[in-house]
């Protein structure tokens, strides 16, 4: 099931760069730094990446994968590949707030407890948004907070994920 939901993101993030038209806004890649917050966890390091893929100037679709070492699932690591719509609007300054549903995986290496801490597989989720704060035309700063949801060993776990970062327009 793991692969097919892979597969799925793949195919939507190749048919949004083959439909790409000539007065599209630029693509975008951010690359940053995550905090997750959860009852009795923390994190010790984390990475997070995006890439958007503009479809008109307020909507685009997102593929993005982060790393969470430390004590986050069953003090093991927890890994998250997603994709989905972002939403964004511009303020009329450098400022622009955007918005995000993303659907995907998350693999822990102790997602599993029926024979022993096994990795495992599961759905993942975030909802939330930020504030990209734009002084140049191919560089600028982003925050955003979401709430990261997962299912493993058949219970929720709900995280807050707050990440800041640098980001790079690509394209015209």
């Amino acid at each position: 099931m793991g692969r097919r939901i892979v597969l799925a993101i793949l195919a939507i993030l190749s048919v949004s760069v083959v439909g790409r038209g000539e007065n599209r806004p630029p693509s975008e890649i951010y690359v940053g730094f995550p905090l997750l917050f959860r009852d009795a966890s923390s994190q010790l390091f984390g990475v997070h990446g995006d890439v958007t893929f503009p479809v008109r100037p307020w909507i685009g679709i997102a593929g993005e994968a982060a790393l969470h070492v430390g004590e986050v699932y069953a003090e093991k690591s927890l890994f998250t590949g997603m994709a989905g719509p972002v939403l964004s609007v511009n303020t009329g300054s450098r400022f622009r707030i955007f918005g995000h549903a993303l659907l995907g995986v998350a693999t822990s290496g102790c997602g599993d407890f029926q024979n022993g801490c096994q990795s495992a597989t599961v759905f993942s989720r975030a909802f939330g948004g930020g504030l990209y704060f734009l002084p140049g035309n191919r560089v600028g700063f982003r925050v955003s907070a979401d709430e990261l949801a997962t299912n493993f060993a058949d219970n929720h776990q709900h995280y807050l994920r707050l990440s800041f970062g640098a980001v790079f327009k690509i394209g015209k």
